[in-house]
């Protein structure tokens, strides 16, 4: 959801004039064109959005003066990206968004980041202060061992945000939509149904077990994706075990409708993190902007965003545990979150005395709901938030310099490695010559089959020509200057067409 948002508020606010992306292949342009379209024709974007395929990354790199690559996350292309960068020898800034961080996998990726080396013009943004922490005591962690120096990358701290919207007029019909009486006060927990990536339900239905006899109008709505069944069938019987099942209500997997409608009819917000895959808190941004008042756990970047102004922290406690350290490189990470999780205890009298408050106080859910839209327009709307990305991009742009070429030790380099595979290599002394076959073809106007998302590679124009230029033997080498592509394309297409007897070397 952070991604999907930030993609739109970037084309809608950031001063760009051209935005390119670059995709897997021919499908994937397609398919992201199509899913993006009306949104790109309601804001008059047709002009300024581009798709082009990943291959054509090292050319236009080299082509284009590029403010900025931008990555969604800090691990799937972030480090291959800055060694395409460093050996083409060009100087754009290359940052990348920082979400989850408590996997282990990902310290081979800081020590990725460490060798890939070049100049200081790339920045890792984490969405609160203790997600840059944990970055920071990563990084040194894995360098500091290996007797190597740090990445040479500027850690940057830019809240997640949403669009800002009005409160809706209509919250009376809209609480009555949704069946919840005049009389009711609600308490709103959004999140997925999960406890090993997002959050554990249970303390929070122990607190509200503590409250809920006071009045039967106090109610607690929880709210969000299902992403693990027999977690959320066990919550559901929890909730009968304790009798408080008729005060609490279960939406799952609701539309983005129903899901504002929910942020607009309820009365409070309550989240209690407690997994360290979480680092920001996307749901307590939406609960400010509709104008709900925040009780929260003291955990991650939630004490970032709740302050007094805008609602309470529940105090959190942990142990640090050496023995499960050593465990969790060797354990499935999602046994290792819920294991990490379950350590992380909410003080469950004080949430308790915390949901008491703000049902039976009115006039301090409206003071603190006031405090906390005003927070969000100041904080975490998109405009707020796309301003100061533009403005380190600008001072990355500022201070790069071209990056030195330099070889990756982590490359492959398959075309080597596996060289021995075949009997010979294609040489650019080769001469060549269309088959009959394949001048038959091209005689009739027919086309040869091309396998899926190969048509990037495999220019029919250019096949054609091939044939044309090779009615009569010709050297490998005289070949490319009828071309204006890179000779290593119509050497890519030449091999295509050997391989499939529409050329024969002579």
């Amino acid at each position: 959801m952070a991604n999907h948002y930030f993609f739109r508020a970037l084309l809608r606010y950031a001063d760009f004039s051209e935005y390119h992306f670059f995709l897997s292949n021919s499908a994937h342009i397609r398919t992201f064109l199509e899913a993006h379209q009306p949104f790109i024709e309601a804001h008059g974007l047709e002009n300024r959005i581009m798709a082009f395929d990943r291959l054509d990354l090292p050319e236009m790199m080299k082509k284009h003066n590029y403010i900025a690559f931008h990555q969604s996350d800090h691990i799937a292309m972030f480090n291959a990206l800055r060694r395409l960068r460093n050996s083409l020898g060009v100087d754009i800034p290359i940052t990348s968004f920082v979400h989850s961080l408590s996997y282990q996998e990902h310290m081979k990726s800081y020590l990725e980041m460490a060798a890939a080396g070049g100049p200081s013009m790339d920045a890792l943004i984490a969405s609160s202060q203790c997600g840059k922490k944990v970055l920071e005591q990563c990084t040194s962690r894995v360098t500091e061992n290996l007797g190597t120096d740090p990445p040479n990358i500027s850690l940057e701290v830019v809240p997640l945000g949403i669009d800002e919207r009005e409160y809706n007029p209509n919250r009376s019909d809209i609480r009555e939509q949704l069946g919840f009486g005049t009389r009711d006060v609600i308490a709103l927990c959004f999140g997925r149904f999960s406890d090993f990536d997002k959050m554990d339900l249970f303390p929070l239905l122990q607190a509200f077990g503590q409250v809920a006899a006071l009045d039967k109008n106090w109610r607690l709505v929880l709210g969000g994706a299902l992403h693990d069944k027999s977690y959320f069938e066990m919550v559901k019987l929890w909730t009968r075990a304790i009798h408080i099942a008729d005060q609490v209500s279960f939406v799952v997997d609701p539309s983005d409708e129903k899901k504002r409608s929910l942020f607009h009819a309820a009365d409070f917000f309550v989240s209690i993190a407690d997994n360290p895959q979480e680092t920001f808190g996307l749901t307590v941004i939406e609960a400010m902007n509709a104008g709900l008042p925040l009780i929260v756990s003291d955990f991650d970047g939630y004490r970032e965003i709740v302050t007094d102004e805008v609602g309470v922290k529940i105090p959190t406690t942990w142990f640090r545990f050496k023995e499960l350290d050593l465990l969790q490189p060797i354990m499935d990470a999602r046994t290792f979150h819920r294991i990490a999780a379950q350590s992380v205890s909410i003080d469950v009298r004080g949430l308790a005395g915390a949901l008491k408050r703000f049902f039976s106080d009115h006039s301090l859910r409206r003071k603190l709901g006031t405090g906390a839209r005003l927070q969000f327009d100041r904080k975490y709307a998109h405009r707020t938030i796309i301003d100061q990305l533009e403005t380190i991009w600008a001072n990355l742009k500022r201070a790069a310099s071209a990056a030195k070429p330099q070889p990756d030790p982590l490359a492959m380099q398959l075309f080597d490695t596996f060289s021995h595979y075949t009997t010979r290599t294609l040489s650019f002394e080769d001469r060549i010559q269309a088959t009959e076959f394949g001048l038959g073809l091209f005689a009739s106007e027919s086309t040869y089959p091309c396998l899926a998302n190969m048509d990037w590679l495999i220019d029919r124009r250019q096949v054609a020509k091939i044939i044309r230029q090779t009615r009569i033997p010709e050297l490998l080498k005289d070949l490319f200057d009828a071309f204006e592509v890179p000779p290593w394309r119509i050497m890519y297409t030449v091999l295509w067409m050997l391989k499939h007897d529409l050329l024969r070397t002579i």
